[in-house]
């Protein structure tokens, strides 16, 4: 199939229409360059509107003993949150929390 069909019909019907996406690779972007083939991840990678809408999970309350743990999640987390926004390239975003 050409790169427009598979990116338009295939990719683009596997994200949530009512909600953002989250970050989880059980789920659209992060699941479509994980399945098939290499070629499915590179375009899904260099499909800036499959990351266009993003979830953004609020951190859950942690006890006192866990904060190094709770931190280095959420150093974590902005980093994959740099990197979904730079893949969205020039797009129109949606950010929820």
């Amino acid at each position: 199939l050409p790169l427009d069909i598979i990116q338009e019909m295939i990719f683009m019907a596997c994200i949530p229409m009512h909600r953002n996406c989250v970050m989880s690779a059980k789920e659209a972007p992060v699941l479509l360059g994980r399945i098939c083939s290499h070629s499915w991840r590179a375009i899904s990678l260099s499909t800036p509107r499959l990351w266009s809408r993003l979830h953004i999970v609020e951190p859950t309350l942690i006890h006192e003993g866990m904060v190094s743990a709770a931190q280095e999640k959420l150093a974590h987390r902005l980093e994959t949150t740099k990197t979904w926004l730079e893949r969205s390239g020039q797009c129109p975003l949606s950010i929820s929390f």
